[in-house]
């Protein structure tokens, strides 16, 4: 929580699926709420995750000024959807030369991540074949 000038501010980041669903409006460029158009937001999410970017999402939510602690349903709804960003968080490089290794000696290799599908897709181009990516 951020008190300043007499607002008491969340600030929230995570990853999009999981909290997109707590957004109820977004910033524009001016600053100004407006209503969230989430396939908009999704299409654009999607791009990035194509490209192998880990998308993070960035809110905000005002509470009231006398709330001292935080709990769980204060993160359910209302959050303002700030931006997406996309990081690169490429494998270790240690990890490709194991895939091959691991390849040449007959093991079939399996990519476990909690990643969205297509970044998952992009991950595994590096080192593991794509078609072993499961949605």
């Amino acid at each position: 929580m951020l008190h300043d000038r007499g607002i008491t501010m969340i600030y929230v980041k995570g990853s999009m699926e999981a909290i997109l669903k707590r957004y109820d409006h977004r910033t524009n460029a001016q600053g100004e709420l407006e209503p969230l158009e989430r396939p908009q937001i999704e299409r654009k999410a999607e791009a990035v995750a194509k490209q192998g970017l880990r998308i993070l999402a960035f809110a905000k939510k005002i509470v009231p000024v006398d709330q001292q602690s935080l709990d769980h349903s204060d993160l359910d709804r209302g959050l303002v959807l700030l931006g997406l960003q996309g990081m690169i968080d490429p494998p270790r490089s240690s990890v490709i030369p194991a895939i091959r290794a691991c390849q040449t000696a007959g093991i079939q290799v399996k990519m476990i991540t909690g990643d969205q599908p297509l970044m998952a897709s992009a991950i595994a181009e590096y080192g593991v074949a794509a078609s072993f990516v499961m949605p």
